[in-house]
């Protein structure tokens, strides 16, 4: 081949070859796999698509902002004969701590000069511990730094750089894969949801609220499944609150004594009106819904000229299921204690 350009897909098989003559030239817009051998007589492969394989590249590879090396199948190495430049996307998918067969590894003859992106993935369940190390390219000269490092939810590492090689070391991990943390304000108070993708040895999540975002107390708890899971919290003593938001947030306790934190969420309280009380159906025929924003020992229902016509003294739940069959169409408020105006509600 004296030269080609690829924007769909080719591959090289384990025993397969491809050949380019002096002079000769490849630019990848599409998916190229090379598990088997290119061979480009010193010239550059360009890549702007999706480089992969655990092949050989006998030339140099230069990998542009538009492309992305992702090498291995499923973990694997990929030896580049020649010199390894990338301003791109980095690719590294590691399932275990043994280099090839369970990690991804970039083996370079001469030069690599790194920049752009790192991803790291961790593939096949396998979730690292706090100091493992891991070595994700060798060069007879290493030159740059990835500009940007992407690591999965939950785990945090650092990348070294030396003349020789590029490894990566694992910080911290946490127990909980954390994917969502979420809260909603409905009429019976604010709901909180939350979902993992991983779990291990969690003993538990504590639900915390503050009223300022900062000084934080415990107002219950779930117990931790140690499974992918999505829990759900109801924090009916918001309907009372008479502040504008509430914040929450996750504290996720291991089994060893460890604790973390999740994010903070805030939810806008729309229940910061004193004692008012929502009603329903409204209009109404038979049983009406009565739901209060505070406790009061009396509530009472008044026509249109004033006068009680029902009062209930022993207020034992919330919502309230009022019967008024016996009341005639029209008109009628709502009033509790603390709520002299009361809230209007017809009768059909």
């Amino acid at each position: 081949m004296n030269s080609a350009g690829a924007t769909e897909s080719i591959t090289v098989n384990n025993s397969g070859s491809i050949a380019f003559g002096a002079g000769a030239t490849f630019t990848n817009n599409g998916d190229l796999t090379n598990n088997g051998l290119i061979s480009m007589n010193n010239k550059a492969l360009i890549n702007s698509g999706i480089y992969k394989g655990v092949g050989n590249l006998s030339a140099n590879l230069d990998n542009t902002a538009a492309g992305t090396v992702s090498i291995g199948n499923s973990a694997g190495c990929h030896l580049f004969n020649r010199n390894f430049t990338s301003v791109g996307k980095t690719i590294v998918e590691i399932g275990g701590t043994t280099a090839c067969t369970q990690h991804d590894k970039l083996s370079v003859i001469e030069q690599a000069s790194v920049g752009g992106t790192l991803d790291v993935q961790f593939i096949n369940g396998f979730r690292p511990t706090a100091g493992h190390i891991f070595t994700l390219l060798t060069a007879d000269f290493v030159r740059g730094t990835f500009s940007t490092i992407n690591f999965p939810n939950g785990i945090a590492g650092n990348v070294t750089y030396t003349d020789f090689d590029i490894k990566l070391s694992i910080a911290s991990v946490l127990p909980v894969n954390l994917i969502e943390f979420s809260g909603k304000n409905m009429a019976e108070g604010n709901v909180l949801n939350w979902q993992t993708a991983e779990e291990r040895n969690v003993q538990n999540f504590d639900i915390e609220r503050s009223l300022d975002g900062q000084n934080f107390e415990k107002i219950g708890e779930e117990k931790a499944n140690n499974t992918p899971s999505t829990y759900h919290y109801l924090d009916d003593n918001a309907r009372y609150s008479k502040v504008k938001q509430l914040y929450y947030r996750l504290k996720i306790n291991d089994l060893d004594g460890t604790s973390s934190f999740s994010k903070i969420i805030n939810l806008e309280n729309q229940n910061t009106e004193g004692g008012k009380i929502k009603v329903y159906p409204n209009p109404v025929e038979s049983y009406l819904n009565v739901e209060l924003n505070e406790k009061t020992g009396e509530i009472i229902v008044v026509n249109s000229v004033g006068q009680i016509v029902l009062r209930q003294k022993e207020i034992k739940e919330n919502p309230i299921i009022l019967d008024v069959n016996r009341l005639p169409s029209g008109f009628y408020f709502i009033k509790t204690t603390s709520n002299t105006e009361g809230v209007k509600f017809i009768k059909q």
